[in-house]
Formats: C-alpha cells, sequence, structure tokens
C-alpha cells in the first residue's frame, strides 16, 4: 500500500496490522473532546438497551449501515481536505470489512452504540456538506455568466493560490452533482458550518473508536472481537486525517488570503505610485507650458496696450486738430454769413439809387487771412433811419 504523506502513514500502519489493536490509553484527547464532545455523546438510552445483550439481526444490519454511512461521510468530507493527503484506500479496505464483519462483533458493538445519535450526527454533517456543494454549483454559474472588466495591464493582478485551490470546485462534482461548464469558481472559504460538520464527523468516528474498546475486549463464543476495534481505528484515523486536513486548508487559505492582500496591495500602491508620478510630471510640464503662455500673453497684453496708447494718443491729436479745424471753420462761415446779411441789410436800407454793393464781400472768406467787412457802420448819432446807415463805399 502506497502513503503519501505522513499522516497517512498511520493509516497505512492500522490497515497492515496483523495483530489486534488494543485500547492502550482510554482518555485520549480529541479535537471535539469537551462539554459538547466525548464518548457519552454516543451511549445508547435506555430504550435503545436490549437487556438480554443480544441485538436483532435488523438492529445489527442497522449498525452495520450506520458504520459504512460513516465510512462514507469521511469519505465525503476528504474531497476537503488537501490533495493525496487521505489514505482512501485503507478507509475503502475497512469499509469492505464492515460489509463482511459477523454478528457477533456487530453484537458486540452495538452494546455501547446508540445508532439513532449516531445516524443524527451524520446526517447533519452530511445536510452541511451537501449544501455547501450546492452553493459551489451556483457560485461557478454565476461565476461563468460574470462580465469581466477589460483593464489593459501588462502586470497580472495577485490572486489567492495555494495547495488546496482545486477543493472548492472538486466538491461540487464529487457531492452536489455535474457542476456548470464555464471558467472555476476559484478557492473558496470553508463554511464555519462545514468544518463544524467535519468536527462532528470526527466526533462520532472518536466516539465509536472509545466505545468500541470494551467489546474489543471481550471472547464472544470464543471468537475474539478485536477485529472490529481495528477497523473502527482505522476509520477514526482517516476521519482524524480529513478533519486535520480541513482545518489545515482554511489556516492555508487564510495564510494566502493575507499573503495575497499583501501582494495586491503592494501592486495598488505599485500602480498608484506609477500614476501619481505620472501626474506629477504631467502637471509640472503643464504648469511650466501655462507659464509660457501666461507670459507670452502678458508680452502680447503690454504690446497691444501700448499701441492702444499710441492709437488713442493720435486719435486724440487727430480729433483735436479736426475740432479746431472745424472751430475755424465754423467762425469763417460765420463771419461771412453774418458780413453777407448785414450786405443785404444794407442794400435793403439804402434809398433807391444809392445801392452800392462793398467790392471786397466778393472775395472774403471770414478768416482772419481774408477777412470780411463790416457792412453796417454803426449809426451816428441819433436817430437812425433809412437815410442814415453808416457811410457808403
Amino acid at each position: 500500500m502506497k502513503c503519501q504523506l505522513t499522516i497517512t502513514a498511520v493509516v497505512c500502519l492500522a490497515a497492515g496490522l496483523t495483530q489486534p489493536l488494543q485500547a492502550q490509553n482510554p482518555k485520549r484527547i480529541s479535537r471535539t473532546s469537551g462539554p459538547a464532545g466525548g464518548a457519552a455523546g454516543l451511549v445508547p438510552t435506555q430504550a435503545e438497551t436490549n437487556p438480554s445483550g443480544q441485538y436483532s439481526a435488523q438492529d445489527l444490519e442497522d449498525l452495520r449501515a450506520l458504520l459504512l454511512k460513516l465510512g462514507d461521510t469521511v469519505e465525503q468530507f476528504a474531497i476537503l481536505a488537501p490533495p493525496d493527503s487521505v489514505d482512501l484506500d485503507s478507509l475503502h479496505q475497512a469499509e469492505s470489512q464492515i460489509r463482511q464483519m459477523p454478528y457477533q462483533q456487530l453484537n458486540a458493538l452495538r452494546k455501547g452504540l446508540s445508532p439513532s445519535k449516531i445516524n443524527s450526527r451524520l446526517q447533519r454533517a452530511r445536510d452541511q456538506i451537501k449544501g455547501y456543494a450546492d452553493q459551489r454549483v451556483q457560485a461557478k454559474a454565476a461565476s461563468a455568466r460574470k462580465i469581466s472588466p477589460m483593464l489593459a495591464d501588462p502586470n497580472p493582478f495577485p490572486v489567492v493560490s495555494g495547495l488546496c485551490d482545486p477543493i472548492g470546485n472538486a466538491v461540487a462534482s464529487a457531492i452536489g452533482g455535474t457542476a456548470p461548464g464555464g471558467s472555476t469558481a476559484g478557492p473558496a472559504r470553508i463554511p464555519v458550518g462545514v468544518i463544524l460538520a467535519a468536527d462532528i464527523v470526527l466526533f462520532v468516528a472518536d466516539s465509536v473508536r472509545e466505545l468500541a474498546q470494551d467489546a474489543c475486549k471481550q471472547d464472544v463464543l470464543g471468537e475474539n472481537t478485536s477485529l472490529a476495534c481495528t477497523v473502527v481505528d482505522i476509520v477514526w484515523i482517516v476521519a482524524e486525517a480529513v478533519d486535520e486536513g480541513i482545518h489545515f486548508c482554511d489556516d492555508d487559505l487564510t495564510g494566502n488570503v493575507i499573503d495575497t492582500n499583501y501582494a495586491r496591495l503592494d501592486d495598488v500602491h505599485s500602480d498608484l505610485y506609477a500614476i501619481g508620478t505620472a501626474v506629477d510630471t504631467h502637471l509640472t510640464n503643464a504648469n511650466t507650458d501655462i507659464d509660457t503662455k501666461i507670459a507670452a500673453l502678458d508680452t502680447h497684453v503690454t504690446n497691444v496696450d501700448n499701441h492702444i496708447q499710441t492709437e488713442f494718443a493720435t486719435l486724440t491729436t487727430v480729433v483735436t486738430t479736426a475740432i479746431a479745424n472745424l472751430s475755424a471753420q465754423l467762425g469763417a462761415a460765420t463771419n461771412l454769413t453774418v458780413a453777407d446779411l448785414q450786405q443785404i441789410m444794407k442794400l435793403d436800407m439804402t434809398p433807391e439809387g444809392q445801392r452800392v454793393l462793398i467790392p471786397s464781400i466778393l472775395t472774403c472768406d471770414g478768416t482772419a487771412a481774408h477777412p470780411c467787412p463790416k457792412p453796417l457802420a454803426a449809426c451816428q448819432g441819433t436817430g437812425c433811419s433809412w437815410n442814415n446807415v453808416g457811410p457808403l463805399p
């Protein structure tokens, strides 16, 4: 028989024993020992005890079925232990011996065991692992339907991995039927209820082993029943290996999750640092570019302002000159108009035959260079009349 790990070496040794195993220490301590554990938990009630000490064939077959159910339950939980850490061949040999166990040995075991208590605990444990298998099937189907983000990253993001990676998906196939296709759901935490159920299975196997010790010391009709003790010892050893393996996987996943999260944090930190450096460089370049553009804008605005000031000064001069010219032109036009009007008035006031046009009024323009005459002189003294309008030309 091939034994692959240290913990299974004990199984191999138990399976290869040629002499009956005897109880050396009736006070062995197991994981489930304590107020809620102990072999006393599987002691038959008064109603389950036959005063004659001899049980019916049906009772013994029921016990055989329960012992086989114990082995089958251990095997179901074995899928949660690390690969190749459990010697299932020895378990199968023990189950084969249970199927062939004579009634005398079964009867000796039956005296110290409660079938109803064994069945109740095993069924609760089987329900737990079946529920876990159903959850894994659903998780795997959901994983196949999940939309993954399309992110371009040359460095793969760290994911949880370890010795027990295949377990979460294998259990669904082994116990819960064929799992849906698609990508695997990946490593997952074994639920606390399933771990406690594995502890219960170990408790049952340990209690059966403890209670079988008295039967192993008896001779029934001249036949030593220690073979029954050897068989239940093998089942207990495998159950112990399975339980330890399940707790190992739970601890292994915890360690892997911690290490992976640290690696992820390091990856995120590196990415953020790279992004921060790139952003800093970009902001520095942008700041320099903005400063350059602002400086150029300042120069341009200064040039525009100087140009506008020059244009305003030039415009002011032009407007001032234009206003002065316009004022002079208006003054000359006013002078010319006044002279013309006075000439007309003088002609109107001068008697017929005496009217004379002042010659210079024809060439004057009202400016200082060519002033216009004043046709109307002031009346001399009192009594201005049509005949007294000032001197004639």
